[in-house]
């Protein structure tokens, strides 16, 4: 059982994972309880490769090698989601519930080459789509091993053995491996660290719709774009975007085919703009291939259909979409800030203008061109 559990309206399976002592412990625990004060249902899963490390499996003992202990690392770890996921469904009874996983399964990839991946794959008969599709969201908290080196320690986890370098290859090692999936947030220790657990749980709330999410992003159009300016490692989902009717005039509704290494997923979404430049509150859910179907026939008159790769890539602390529309000449970066009045330091060779709050520029408006 390995396909994505984002099917059932109130249930929500999220992987928070990065670099050793990033305080994805801490993390859970405030999240488990903030949701569980607004009556959700809430589980918390346990690292896997910690709980076989500590039974006495290491990963260099008894498996003979890398590959070996990943795929059955990952094997154990689907089949312990898959029983936490069904136990909560079952006693949810129409409550909000919420597997908070601390790392997911795309982590392995971090653990050895991209060959052996591919190993590990082939043996267990599934893709890296598929699991990245498991998961609603991917938290990724930055190690403090890269900003808040004077608080790295390994003393909360004693199956963790890094040194401070060792822990900054392994978190961009970590983020590498969950590159492409539509919901990866990555929050890092420009703040300190109780900050940095109130970012991390907004981040949360905001994918989950409690109660109104509200997207923050700047908008730059890109002026020098090339394909050499698309960083290497970077996963292209191609995206088809369309616009359906409604009867709130201030309500934008829209529904979404995304397509990433030959592996579509399909969602519908509803936009409101706020009245600040900027923000929209975003409501976002997974459907199957036959609603989004059947969808399509609702769709606005007068707008076509988006067509766009996009590239999603971290620098400067900042998660960044790289929309390179296939129908006209624009390309659109895009970043999600925590406060419209953040600065931002634009990836090294990126020569661009600041669009955000022109209307120009949204989705909606370019559909009609």
């Amino acid at each position: 059982m390995t396909e994505s559990f984002g099917y059932d309206m109130n249930f929500s399976c999220i992987a928070v994972t990065g670099g050793p002592c990033a305080g994805k412990s801490t993390f859970m625990a405030k999240a488990r309880q903030y949701l569980e004060n607004r009556g959700y249902r809430v589980a918390v899963l346990s690292e896997t490769a910690t709980e076989l490390i500590n039974a006495g499996l290491p990963p260099w003992a008894p498996w003979g090698s890398a590959v070996a202990f990943q795929s059955n690392l990952i094997r154990y770890s689907l089949n312990r989601e898959n029983f936490y996921c069904q136990f909560l469904m079952e006693l949810s009874h129409g409550k909000h519930t919420v597997l908070l996983c601390d790392r997911g399964a795309l982590d392995s990839r971090a653990y050895v080459s991209s060959q052996e991946f591919q190993e590990v794959l082939n043996s267990s008969g599934i893709t890296i789509q598929k699991l990245r599709n498991r998961y609603k969201a991917v938290l990724h908290l930055v190690t403090a091993a890269n900003g808040a080196e004077e608080f790295y320690t390994l003393e909360n986890n004693s199956a963790r053995t890094e040194t401070v370098e060792m822990a900054r290859a392994l978190d961009v090692k970590t983020l590498s491996a969950w590159n492409g999936h539509a919901h990866l947030m990555v929050v890092d220790n420009s703040t300190g660290f109780e900050d940095k657990m109130s970012r991390a749980l907004e981040s949360l709330t905001r994918v989950l719709g409690m109660p109104d999410p509200i997207e923050k992003e700047r908008k730059y159009v890109v002026r020098n774009f090339s394909p050499e300016l698309i960083p290497v490692g970077s996963v292209k989902r191609e995206i088809e975007q369309t616009y359906l009717f409604s009867d709130d005039g201030e309500v934008e509704r829209r529904i979404r085919k995304s397509t990433t290494e030959g592996e579509s997923t399909f969602t519908t979404a509803t936009k409101i703009q706020t009245h600040k430049i900027g923000e929209r509150v975003e409501k976002e859910k997974l459907i199957t291939e036959t609603e989004y179907t059947a969808l399509l026939s609702d769709r606005l008159p007068g707008k076509s259909t988006i067509r766009k790769d996009r590239y999603w890539f971290e620098e400067n602390g900042h998660g960044f979409e790289l929309d390179v529309y296939q129908d006209r000449n624009l390309v659109i970066l895009e970043v999600e800030v925590s406060d419209m009045d953040n600065s931002v330091t634009l990836p090294k060779g990126f020569e661009c203008i600041e669009v955000t709050g022109d209307a120009r520029y949204s989705n909606y408006e370019l559909a009609s061109k």
